[in-house]
C-alpha cells in the first residue's frame, strides 16, 4: 500500500491565529489545513495516508521515513517553514509535491521541490497521482482553466485531531466579483464565483458534526456573498439543518461591505447560525478607495457610508471584523487618526490593521513595479512593520504613524479595545440563545482570562465591561467574556509586533552608526578601534535588552536574529586594522580589473565558463574580489557567505595576507593578464573559490551567476574556482543571484534562499 504523507508548513504569529487566546483554551491552533483535508479526500483508497500539521506538533524525521510521498500546500506567508520542510526532505531524499497559492505565485523559485501542482487541483490530482504511480509524472501540472467545484469531495476531518484546534472551516465558493488592487483572489480563482452544491454542503456539516465538532466553523470563502443568488439557495437549507440538530455550530465567514445594502441576505445569514463577518473597510479615505479600486466602498455623495454599513450588519446580529490598511496611495498623515477614529466609532473590537504591500499577481503590483517603485517581493505577512515598495507618504511617518495606530487600538491597558466592545454590546441586534453549555475547557479559559486580565493592567477596562455588560445586556456575557478572551491575545501579539520592530530598528541603527564610524570618521587606528568598540558595545547592550522582551515564536521570526546581529557588529569592529588596506587596494583592483580586460585576463590565465551549476569542491573556503568600495554592500555579502556555513576570508583579511610587498608588485605588472594570474596565485594559497563582482554586460552574463574553472586538472591546485556575480540592478534581482551563488556554493536552495534575506537586511 503507498503511503502519503500530507505536511502542512508553520504560519508566523499572526492577529488571525489567535495563539495567546489559544493558550488559555488548550487549543493549539486556530483552524486546520482545509486544502490538504480536501486533496487527502481525492486519494484512492489503496493509499495509507497521514497528516502533520505543524502548526500543531512537529515534524519527526520518522514520519518522514514512513513515506513513500510528501504533499505540502502553502500560503506565502509560510514560505520560511515550507523552506525548511523542503531542505529535511531532500535531505532524506524523499519525493515531495508542493502546491498551494505560495508555489501557484513563485513556482520558479521554489528550489528542492521535485513536482508543483499549481493552481486547483480538481482536474489534475488524479492525472498527477496516476503518473507518479506509473514513474512518469511530470515537473509541473497547471488546469487548463477554473474547475467547477460541485465534485469536490468532503475533506478528510478524520484525519484531524479535532481537540488541537479553536475552529473548524468549509469552503462554499472560490471567486470574488471585485478586483481590489492589492488582492491577488481574482488571479487565483476568477470573478466569477464558483460555489458547491447544497448536498456537498451538507455532507460536510454532517462530517464533522458526526466527528463531535461542536462550535465555531469558519466558511473560508474569499467573499461569501460574491454570488448572492447562491448564497441565498444555500442559506435557507443551512438554517434547516442548524434547527435539525440542535445549532452545533457558531457560523462565520467574510464578505464584502455592500452586504449590508441586503437585509434579506443578512436576515438568512443569522438564521443559518452566523454570528460574524469579516469585511475588507480598508480605510476611510474615500480617495485612496478609489485609487485602490475600491467603489464597493464608497457610495457617491455618502461620507459616512462605510460607518452605516457597519452600524446596519451590527444591528442585524452580525459582530464586524475588519482588514485596514495604511500606506495606500492617496493617504496623507492625517489618516491615522482617522483610522483610530473610524474604527472606535464604528465599534470594531477586532481591527486587523496592515501595512499595504505589494503581492505577485496583483494589479497593484503591476503598477508599481512599472512605475520603478517595487523593492522586494512580500513576505505575505500584512502586520509585518516593513515595506516592499516605495509609497506616496514618507517612508518613516508612514512606519511610525502606523506603529501609534496598533498602540492607541491594542495598549497595554486595553481600553480604546474595551470602549469598542461596549459599542458592540449595545448595537448586537440578535442574541441567540445557548444551545449547548460551556466546556470543561471553556470554563477554564474564562478562569484563565479572569486571573490574567482581572490582576494586569487591562484590569479596570476589563472589569467595567464585564460589569456593564451584566447590567445592561445579561444574554451577551458570554459574548462579552469571549470578546476579553480575544482582546488579550491581540494586546499581546500587538506588543510583541511593536517590539520585534523595536529591535530591528535597534539593531539595524546601531549597526548603521557604527558603519559610519568605521567608513567616514578620521583619527589615528587605535582611537578610532576604541570609538568603534565602544559603540559595538553599546548597540549590542541594547540589542540584547530589546531580545528579552521578545517571546520564543517572534524571535524565531526575526530575519537578524541577536546571534547574528552580534556577530555582524564583532566582524565589523575587526575591520579597523585593515581600515587603510582597502581605502588604498580596493580602488587601485577597480581601475584595473573593472574593464573588458578583467575577464580577457581570466582566459588567458586558462579559465573556461563551467556553465550553470555548484562548485565541484566540498566545504569551500570563499574571498570576494577587492573590487566593492561600498563598505555595507562589502560587509553584507561577507555576512551572506557566514550564513551559509561556508568558510569566507574577508577582503580585509585577504589584503593583510597577501602584504604590502606582494600587492606593489601585483600591480606594477604592465599587462593587465600578469596582474590578474599573480593575485590568483597568491589569494590561492588561502581560498579555493574566488567571488568576483562584475558588470552585467561582461563576458554575456546577462546578470546571472556564471563559473569559472581552470582549464586544465594541474592547474586547478594553482589558482581558485572563480564565480561571477553581478551586484547591479534591484535588490530583487541581485536577492535572485544571491540565492543562485548560493546554490553554487552549497547545493543548498533553502539555505541560500534565507541566507540572502538576511544579508539584504544588513544594506
Amino acid at each position: 500500500m503507498p503511503r502519503a504523507l500530507l505536511v502542512y508548513p508553520e504560519f508566523p504569529p499572526s492577529y488571525w491565529g489567535f495563539r495567546y487566546a489559544l493558550e488559555l483554551l488548550g487549543k493549539r491552533s486556530s483552524m486546520p489545513p482545509l486544502g490538504l483535508l480536501t486533496v487527502a479526500a481525492m486519494f484512492p483508497e489503496s493509499w495509507e495516508l497521514r497528516l502533520v500539521d505543524l502548526n500543531v506538533e512537529p515534524l519527526a524525521d520518522s514520519e518522514l521515513e514512513w513515506a513513500d510521498l510528501v504533499l505540502t500546500s502553502t500560503m506565502v506567508v509560510q514560505q520560511r517553514s515550507l523552506q525548511e520542510v523542503l531542505a529535511r526532505c531532500n535531505a532524506l531524499d524523499k519525493p515531495v509535491v508542493v502546491g498551494g497559492p505560495h508555489p501557484t505565485s513563485f513556482s520558479s523559485e521554489i528550489s528542492g521541490a521535485d513536482h508543483f501542482l499549481l493552481g486547483e487541483v480538481e482536474e489534475t490530482f488524479a492525472r498527477f497521482l496516476a503518473d507518479w504511480e506509473a514513474g512518469r509524472a511530470a515537473r509541473e501540472y497547471r488546469p487548463q482553466s477554473k474547475p467547477a467545484i460541485t465534485t469536490t469531495p468532503v475533506p478528510r476531518f478524520d484525519l484531524l485531531d479535532l481537540s488541537a484546534y479553536g475552529s473548524m472551516a468549509l469552503q462554499f465558493s472560490r471567486g470574488c466579483p471585485f478586483d481590489c488592487d492589492f488582492c491577488d483572489i481574482t488571479k487565483l480563482f476568477g470573478r466569477v464565483p464558483r460555489t458547491k452544491s447544497n448536498e456537498q454542503m451538507l455532507a460536510e456539516l454532517d462530517a464533522l458534526y458526526s466527528l463531535g465538532w461542536r462550535g465555531a466553523l469558519f466558511l473560508v470563502d474569499d467573499n461569501f456573498i460574491g454570488n448572492r443568488k447562491e448564497a441565498m439557495r444555500l442559506l435557507p437549507v443551512v438554517a434547516a439543518w442548524q434547527k435539525e440538530h440542535g445549532s452545533p455550530f457558531d457560523l462565520y465567514t467574510e464578505a464584502s461591505v455592500n452586504l449590508a445594502r441586503h437585509e434579506p441576505l443578512m436576515g438568512a445569514m443569522v438564521e443559518a447560525g452566523f454570528s460574524m463577518v469579516f469585511v475588507g473597510i480598508e480605510s476611510p479615505n474615500p480617495e485612496a478607495l478609489r485609487r485602490t479600486n475600491k467603489p464597493q466602498n464608497t457610495s457617491r455623495g455618502d461620507e459616512d457610508y462605510l460607518l452605516r454599513a457597519v452600524r446596519t450588519m451590527e444591528e442585524k446580529g452580525l459582530e464586524v471584523t475588519a482588514g485596514f490598511i495604511l500606506g495606500l496611495d492617496g493617504d496623507g498623515p492625517e489618516v491615522f487618526e482617522a483610522q483610530v477614529d473610524f474604527i472606535q466609532s464604528a465599534g470594531i473590537p477586532i481591527a486587523m490593521v496592515g501595512l499595504l504591500t505589494a503581492m505577485r499577481g496583483t494589479n497593484l503590483y503591476t503598477r508599481l513595479e512599472r512605475e520603478g517603485r517595487l523593492l522586494v517581493e512580500s513576505s505575505g505577512n500584512n502586520v509585518e512593520i516593513a515595506l516592499n515598495f516605495v509609497p506616496e507618504l514618507d517612508r518613516e511617518v508612514l512606519i511610525d504613524g502606523y506603529c501609534r495606530v496598533l498602540a492607541r487600538l491594542y495598549g497595554p491597558d486595553l481600553r480604546s479595545y474595551f470602549a469598542r466592545c461596549r459599542t458592540l454590546v449595545a448595537r448586537l441586534g440578535h442574541w441567540p440563545r445557548p444551545t449547548r453549555g460551556p466546556t470543561r475547557a471553556e470554563l477554564l479559559a474564562v478562569m484563565r482570562s479572569l486571573r490574567l486580565q482581572l490582576f494586569s493592567r487591562q484590569g479596570p477596562a476589563y472589569a467595567a465591561f464585564l460589569a456593564h455588560t451584566l447590567f445592561t445586556r445579561p444574554m451577551g456575557l458570554v459574548k462579552a467574556i469571549r470578546l476579553a478572551i480575544k482582546g488579550w491575545h491581540l494586546q499581546r501579539f500587538t506588543a510583541q509586533t511593536l517590539a520585534a520592530h523595536a529591535f530591528r530598528k535597534t539593531a539595524i541603527e546601531g549597526y548603521g552608526r557604527a558603519e559610519g564610524l568605521l567608513d567616514r570618521a578620521a583619527g589615528a587606528p587605535e582611537r578610532l578601534r576604541r570609538t568603534i568598540d565602544r559603540q559595538v558595545t553599546r548597540t549590542i547592550r541594547q540589542v540584547r535588552r530589546r531580545y528579552r522582551r521578545l517571546r520564543p515564536e517572534f524571535r524565531r521570526g526575526l530575519l537578524l536574529g541577536r546571534a547574528a546581529i552580534e556577530r555582524a557588529l564583532r566582524e565589523l569592529a575587526r575591520e579597523v586594522p585593515s581600515r587603510e588596506l582597502l581605502r588604498r587596494w580596493i580602488p587601485r583592483f577597480r581601475t584595473s580589473f573593472t574593464d573588458d580586460s578583467w575577464l580577457q585576463a581570466f582566459e588567458a590565465v586558462g579559465y573556461q565558463p563551467a556553465g550553470e551549476g555548484t562548485v565541484e569542491r566540498t566545504n569551500p573556503a570563499v574571498a570576494m574580489a577587492p573590487l566593492v568600495a561600498d563598505g555595507r554592500l562589502r560587509r553584507s555579502l561577507e555576512h551572506f557567505f557566514r550564513e551559509l556555513g561556508v568558510r569566507v576570508m574577508s577582503t580585509g583579511e585577504q589584503l593583510a595576507e597577501i602584504g604590502h610587498e606582494r600587492l606593489e608588485q601585483i600591480h606594477g605588472l604592465a599587462e593587465v593578464s600578469e596582474r590578474v594570474k599573480s593575485y590568483l596565485h597568491a589569494v590561492a594559497q588561502h581560498i579555493d573559490t574566488l567571488v568576483v563582482p562584475v558588470a552585467s554586460e561582461l563576458a554575456g552574463l546577462s546578470g546571472k551567476v556564471q563559473l569559472l574553472a581552470a582549464e586544465a586538472a594541474d592547474r586547478a591546485s594553482d589558482v581558485p574556482h572563480l564565480v561571477c556575480i553581478c551586484l547591479e540592478g534591484s535588490r530583487r534581482e541581485v536577492r535572485a543571484r544571491l540565492i543562485e551563488l548560493g546554490i553554487a556554493l552549497t547545493r543548498d536552495a533553502a539555505r541560500a534562499e534565507v541566507a540572502s534575506d538576511r544579508a539584504l537586511a544588513l544594506i
